[in-house]
């Protein structure tokens, strides 16, 4: 139900884009506030999935650096912890 309510609320996002590959491995970094290994991809990939994820206003950067979920994506947030 949540990845229904996903798609028709927010139906302006390529969801093929945000949730395949390496970019969920990204998403995840970020949303669980981990320390950022690197195990499982490169400082450039980080920049460019997290650069890409900015555009679409998924994430932002908190004034002390720190990369966060929006404030407009609560339910991606609940989904991606169900998921």
């Amino acid at each position: 139900m949540l990845l229904r309510d996903l798609l028709q609320i927010y139906d302006h996002l390529k969801w093929e884009d945000i949730l395949s590959g390496l970019a969920i491995d990204v998403l995840f970094q970020v949303i669980n506030k981990s320390e950022l290994t690197f195990k499982n991809f490169s400082k450039t990939t980080f920049w460019r999935y997290t650069r890409k994820l900015m555009s679409y206003g998924i994430i932002i950067v908190s004034g002390d650096g720190f990369y966060l979920m929006a404030k407009g994506f609560r339910m991606f947030d609940s989904f991606t912890q169900r998921y």
